[in-house]
């Protein structure tokens, strides 16, 4: 191979033309066998670095090497060692990748092709040395004891070697990046091939590129629609960078219908192009979110209220007429009546309207609306609930609703959305709360306040009563039950 060297931010860059298996030998780097490792100079000989069984070789002891680019085969007593970046560390091949014996006295490549002279016959990998069939007397060599190994490569192509390319100028983009940039003198080159050394080691291959390529930055892209009244060319736009890139089309709100939409790639001299069908139709879109409050936060006690509420919003561009939303109630809690409402609020206007009221199904045990939501406008429905008495601690109050919306009126929902979620029926479209504690006043923590938590707190005073109390039936913050505590209670009995 031809080369030339640019120095760009103190590291060394080098330029290869590749062509078909036609090389120009140069001895800048040398690897020498040694029996305390292998030896490598970057600098043709003047200082070498060893390196052994520390960086991967089999062994220290080294018989043979062979070197083709930045990949070494070092022939040791403990295996074929094998590296890829120049010898700075190796894999080790022995019997389990097929070698004949672990003992390898010489080595030679041929492109993907390698050969190792083994104590244990001729092993030949046709996989660049990750897998070997091993050749013994039974295939005709003189002996299975190995003492060296060479083969002819093919003969250099007969055309002419390619010039080096002139111009070749660097430039630093980043701390990792840098920007080359050359002039091809030839037409005959498969491609170039760009390394890099420190100086101090061997050269190391960074990328690959073919000849006459384009780079990814400089494609040209375009893209037509047949139908610019739904996607006009405004609305098509590309994104990305390098070897990802993105097309977004935004077709025209309020319009429905197809467009044949041809997406064109261009290095300046070849075009490539893709076509598909982008099929909008319009209509209601609906979306669903709950929240479940209570006073205490994430719990609530036995007997204690929370507040419920539903949002369903409308992003389509058509009103959603005729919207039933069911939200089956938790056995453990109970519907407080009367507590239920819906509005109507919209962004274009700072006052809600009122909505149809949901109704309470006791059959089901399940709340129920049905109403209308125009585009841009969102349904709101709350209402009260009372975990029932007697409800254990630690237990979860969930819910799941769901809406439903018959786009063309054949009484089949066509559009189905969970609260929390669009659709997925997962444990993420519930809200849930746990049930903890329980409330001021309710000393037996039975999730009622009655006459027995009276005369309770009145046994605990007297000092008769020493049995355990609810820690939160505290009605005056104090941590204390005394005289508050009863006088709470009494008035609550009153009302």
């Amino acid at each position: 191979m031809t080369r030339f060297d640019q120095k760009v931010c103190s590291a060394c860059l080098m330029f290869a033309i590749l062509f078909s298996e036609a090389h120009v030998r140069v001895a800048d780097v040398i690897y020498t066998a040694t029996s305390g490792g292998l030896s490598v100079s970057a600098d043709g000989g003047d200082t070498f670095t060893n390196k052994t069984t520390a960086h991967g070789l089999g062994d220290d002891c080294v018989r043979g090497v062979y070197a083709a680019g930045s990949t070494v085969y070092a022939a040791t007593n403990g295996g074929l060692s094998v590296s890829i970046d120049g010898g700075n560390t190796f894999i080790n091949k022995t019997t389990a990748h097929g070698l004949g014996d672990d003992r390898v006295r010489g080595v030679y490549a041929a492109g993907s092709t390698v050969y190792a002279a083994t104590n244990g016959g001729l092993s030949v990998s046709a996989d660049g040395g990750s897998s070997f069939t091993n050749k013994t007397t039974a295939h005709g060599l003189g002996h299975d004891h190995m003492c060296g190994v060479y083969a002819v490569p093919p003969a250099p192509p007969s055309e002419d070697i390619p010039d080096i390319p002139t111009g070749l100028t660097g430039t630093v983009i980043s701390a990792t990046q840098v920007r080359l940039t050359w002039r091809d003198s030839n037409d005959n080159e498969d491609g170039f091939r760009i390394e890099r050394t420190d100086s101090m080691s061997p050269w190391i291959t960074v990328t690959m590129t073919g000849a006459n390529a384009t780079a990814l930055s400089a494609l040209r892209f375009s893209a037509a629609s047949d139908n610019p009244d739904l996607v006009p060319a405004e609305n098509i736009r590309f994104g990305g960078t390098g070897e990802t890139r993105t097309v977004t089309l935004t077709p025209v709100k309020g319009m429905s219908g197809t467009a044949n939409v041809t997406v064109s790639v261009s290095d300046g001299s070849t075009t490539a192009e893709t076509d598909f069908a982008l099929n909008v139709t319009t209509g209601p879109e609906l979306s669903a979110e709950a929240r479940l409050e209570s006073d205490g936060g994430d719990t609530v006690a036995p007997g204690g209220v929370l507040r419920y509420t539903a949002a369903i919003s409308n992003t389509g561009d058509r009103a959603a007429e005729g919207v039933r939303f069911a939200l089956p109630l938790p056995g453990n809690t109970e519907y407080s009546a009367d507590t239920a409402g819906a509005v109507i609020r919209s962004a274009l206007r700072t006052i809600s309207e009122k909505a149809s009221d949901p109704v309470y199904d006791g059959e089901l045990n399940q709340l129920e609306w049905t109403g209308d939501i125009a585009m841009d406008e969102s349904a709101e429905i709350s209402f009260d609930l009372r975990v029932r008495p007697g409800t254990a601690s630690g237990e979860a109050v969930s819910f799941g609703g769901t809406v439903a919306y018959d786009t063309d009126g054949d009484g089949i929902s066509d559009i189905t959305r969970n609260t929390g979620g669009i659709g997925d029926g997962s444990a993420d479209s519930e809200v849930r709360i746990t049930v903890e504690g329980c409330l001021p006043g309710d000393t037996d923590a039975d999730g009622i306040i009655d006459m027995k938590d009276a005369v309770r707190v009145m046994r605990t005073l007297s000092g008769t009563d020493i049995g355990k109390i609810c820690p939160e039936s505290d009605a005056n913050g104090d941590e204390k039950t005394g005289p508050e505590e009863l006088i709470y209670i009494l008035k609550k009995l009153a009302k």
